[in-house]
């Protein structure tokens, strides 16, 4: 008797490991699927666009305009009253931001549907004329939300300057900076934040939700219903 109720036991919990097993292959498979979706846009949608003497501001409009990207960028990033010309035919965005900054600074992360411009990291530039106190170092990090989830696509800007760099899809990064440098770390829907580097080699940031905002607009949209009530009740009144 006791070896048939160890066998039972021993079925059921196999089957319940099973059914976990299962459940992680699906909810795996499900978020690869949904990566892939949001890989694949980027890679197979294709924009034609016939431009002349445009500003690149402009230009960043038709890619707008013509798909579902949206671009971010700092004023001084991006010389975007500089004008181009261009003429290309169903190709993907990687193909066409190529083009517009062949021989500049300027380089690009595309994040899901959203593409963050930033300067691309000089190093040829050495730091030997600056003093010790002043010298450049690689800090890197992470950042995530309230939640612990990784934030891709965060844009972290050298306060006071036009240098600045995105994080990658599991929120990390890295840039070059100073001692007396501050970071701005800036994203969509999250309350700005600004960290010195001081001594230290790595940062953790955990930016919040602009909950302001949208206590806000709910404030917002709750008056203009009550507004809509009120009217509503004032007609019907007179209608009696």
């Amino acid at each position: 008797m006791k070896n048939k109720r160890i066998n039972s036991v021993g079925i059921r919990d196999f089957r319940k490991l099973k059914c976990i097993i299962v459940a992680c292959l699906v909810a795996t498979s499900c978020w690869a699927v949904d990566f892939s979706a949001k890989l694949a846009y980027s890679q197979k949608t294709q924009i034609s666009l016939n431009l002349s003497n445009k500003t690149l501001k402009e230009v960043f409009k038709e890619i707008e305009k013509n798909s579902e990207f949206v671009i971010f960028y700092y004023e001084g990033v991006v010389d975007s009253n500089k004008r181009v010309k261009l003429n290309v035919k169903r190709q993907t965005v990687d193909k066409i931001l190529d083009t517009l900054f062949e021989g500049t600074d300027n380089t690009y992360n595309i994040v899901d549907k959203q593409i963050y411009i930033t300067k691309k990291e000089d190093k040829g530039k050495g730091n030997a004329s600056l003093p010790i106190t002043q010298q450049q170092k690689k800090i890197t990090g992470k950042v995530i939300d309230e939640l612990g989830e990784p934030l891709p696509g965060v844009a972290i800007q050298v306060k006071g300057t036009p240098r600045g760099v995105t994080t990658d899809i599991d929120g990390s990064f890295g840039i070059d900076v100073r001692d007396a440098d501050i970071l701005v770390f800036s994203y969509l829907g999250m309350q700005d934040q600004e960290v010195p580097v001081a001594n230290k080699k790595q940062l953790f940031v955990t930016l919040k939700e602009k909950t302001d905002e949208l206590e806000e607009v709910t404030v917002v949209a709750f008056a203009k219903q009550k507004k809509r009530e009120c009217i509503s009740f004032c007609n019907n009144s007179k209608g009696r």
